[in-house]
């Protein structure tokens, strides 16, 4: 069996103005009885989503075995002295996820200094931040949204994340690696599937922060995604994205992992109707169950139809091949006169 390789991608967006500790939650409805809820903070916008897939992968004593982060000129180099202790966005990013996850002794040289310097202010400055907000307060703004949005579930769990300092113990900075992205993103398209694809032994598994950067950049991110997963040890983990509003005390983490994971039904249809393939077609929907927790959905007939007609045309198998053709037809029209109704 091989190992997994759990890769952390993002792009990295400037820092706020001013900073400010910000609260965050995901919520994972488990059954009707409870909605399990994950909490977390985080000053800039890159940390929440960051700090949630840390610590969803924790549970189950996993680790993020390196973090890619593609800048800027900007993000690398323009450092606010005053309230962000001269730090870049990359560094200070960097030194909040080895902060998070114990390792903050391991910052070297003048990036340690520089953030022990903003900690020092930070610590200083009276404020009522979000992130003060009590668990019985952030539990009565969950259990409005939960009744607001007519979920039937009867409770809303807090569920604290896993201790992370034993678990990142051997993990040193450059485990948080940074590629400047300024002259295009598509010229580095290589140098990232190399850093990804870096254990021919691994099975790699892509955690996709979709929150940073520009627009352009994160929908070149979703087509080298897309063109990776022809490759067979290789699994979009889980993708996410902060509904961020300025007028609300916690904000939103939401799962993008099934749309990112349209690729997969296009591509598989494409690849069926071309070429008689079914893999990509059952692999999109082996993810749709495993995300929406379904042990059956309706189209687990057709899928299989799909996949026995794929085996026929590679075992060149011609009787089975007209079978499973009109029994696919059978199925479609059932699936369309049931949906139908």
């Amino acid at each position: 069996m091989k190992k997994k390789q759990n890769i952390l991608l993002l792009s990295m967006s400037t820092l706020p103005f001013s900073p400010a500790d910000n609260s965050y939650y995901f919520s994972k409805r488990e059954n009707d009885e409870c909605i399990e809820v994950y909490k977390m903070t985080g000053i800039s916008s890159l940390e929440p989503d960051s700090k949630l897939m840390i610590g969803k992968l924790a549970f189950s004593q996993e680790r993020i075995d390196k973090i890619i982060v593609l800048c800027t000129d900007e993000t690398l180099n323009a450092r606010n002295e005053e309230k962000y202790g001269g730090l870049c966005a990359f560094d200070f990013y960097k030194c909040r996820m080895m902060d998070y996850t114990g390792q903050a002794d391991k910052l070297k040289g003048i990036t340690k200094e520089k953030y022990q310097e903003f900690l020092a202010t930070w610590s200083k400055q009276p404020q009522k931040n979000p992130s003060e907000l009590s668990d019985e307060e952030i539990h009565e703004i969950l259990e409005k949204e939960r009744v607001s949005n007519g979920i039937t579930a009867k409770s809303v769990k807090l569920i604290p994340f896993p201790e992370l300092k034993k678990l990142y113990a051997d993990a040193e900075d450059n485990f948080i690696q940074a590629i400047n992205i300024s002259d295009g993103i598509h010229l580095h398209m290589f140098e990232v599937q190399n850093i990804i694809f870096s254990d021919p032994d691994a099975e790699v598994r892509v955690h996709y922060d979709m929150q940073g950067g520009l627009r352009d950049t994160n929908q070149f991110i979703n087509a080298m995604l897309n063109m990776f997963r022809t490759a067979d040890d290789f699994e979009l983990a889980e993708a996410f994205i902060t509904d961020f509003d300025k007028n609300n005390k916690i904000h939103k983490i939401k799962d993008k992992t099934l749309d990112c994971n349209i690729y997969d039904l296009v591509a598989g249809l494409n690849e069926f109707l071309r070429y008689g393939r079914g893999k990509l077609f059952y692999r999109y929907y082996q993810q749709y169950k495993k995300f929406k927790g379904y042990k059956e959905i309706p189209e687990d007939k057709i899928v299989s139809s799909i996949k026995l007609i794929s085996n026929d045309i590679l075992l060149c198998d011609i009787d089975s091949f007209d079978h499973d053709v009109r029994n696919l037809h059978e199925r479609f029209q059932i699936y369309h006169d049931q949906e139908g109704k």
